[in-house]
């Protein structure tokens, strides 16, 4: 029985990895990212955020932070990435004050291609 809770509760986690969407938070990336260029990734809420309340969203792209954005109205916020050289990236959202007081992390890999 504890070898059967362990395999569930891995294949949760690894599940985010794979792109997706967590309830209540979803990502979008553009189909094509192209090497040098800035590019915008939307994240769209299934609610706005209750009056008086920011949504803090924080982006690493490979472990390091590239942007950050507060959401207080409205559903959807679009975050500029700065430009990404070609190669697999690994890219993590993190919703800082999600409700419950834990932080929500949706994981994302993607690739970019050579110019």
């Amino acid at each position: 029985m504890i070898f059967w809770s362990f395999f569930v509760g891995l294949t949760i986690l690894s599940s985010s990895a794979y792109g997706e969407d967590l309830s209540g938070l979803h990502l979008r990336l553009p189909e094509h990212i192209r090497s040098g260029e800035e590019w915008p990734l939307r994240v769209t809420f299934d609610h706005a955020p209750p009056e008086n309340t920011f949504y803090r969203l924080f982006v690493k792209i490979d472990g390091t932070p590239v942007a950050f954005s507060d959401l207080s109205r409205g559903r959807r916020t679009t975050i500029n990435i700065p430009s990404t050289h070609a190669g697999l990236h690994r890219l993590s959202l993190t919703w800082k004050n999600a409700p419950g007081g834990k932080e929500v992390v949706i994981r994302r890999i993607f690739q970019v291609p050579g110019r």
